[in-house]
């Protein structure tokens, strides 16, 4: 395993891209990716996906989405719904991308949304991203209830 496979911002895009997602699906990461090229290539490669961006990120408002009202399962507020370019060396990128900026009830944190998807609800896109922690809770587990510290595969599907 050379360096470049620590990179979370060089393996994510590169399972992405060689798992050739449908058109159906929505591929959700972290912040382990901000280069806003890879968020260009999925969005030109018709990938959808979810993430988190950081809350410094610097954009330029296209327009704005009406906002709907709040499902009681949710557990943030969303207080902006955006179609942004987003800023990268000094330029900015010219492809539509979507911030739904939100706070969580719990803590009052304001969090960043970013997302090439326009068809769905804020509120969904949220709440698919918080679908991505229930992955986290498995890890927690096997960690810290059956001692596995690390957790490798010798294969591509591992």
């Amino acid at each position: 395993m050379n360096q470049e496979s620590f990179s979370e911002e060089k393996t994510i895009p590169k399972a992405i891209f060689q798992h050739k997602p449908k058109s159906e699906d929505i591929v959700v990461f972290d912040r382990g990716v901000q280069k806003r090229g890879t968020f260009v290539e999925f969005t030109n490669e018709n990938i959808q996906f979810v993430t988190r961006l950081n809350t410094d990120a610097h954009y330029k408002i296209v327009s704005e989405n009406k906002l709907q009202s709040k499902p009681k399962n949710a557990t943030v507020t969303i207080k902006k719904d955006y179609i942004v370019y987003l800023r990268s060396d000094h330029k900015w990128i010219l492809v539509p991308m979507r911030l739904i900026i939100a706070t969580v009830d719990e803590t009052g944190e304001e969090i960043y949304f970013l997302s090439n998807i326009e068809k769905l609800a804020a509120y969904d896109i949220t709440f698919i991203y918080k679908r991505r922690w229930d992955i986290e809770v498995l890890f927690k587990f096997l960690k810290q209830e059956l001692n596995l510290s690390h957790l490798v595969s010798r294969t591509e599907n591992g």
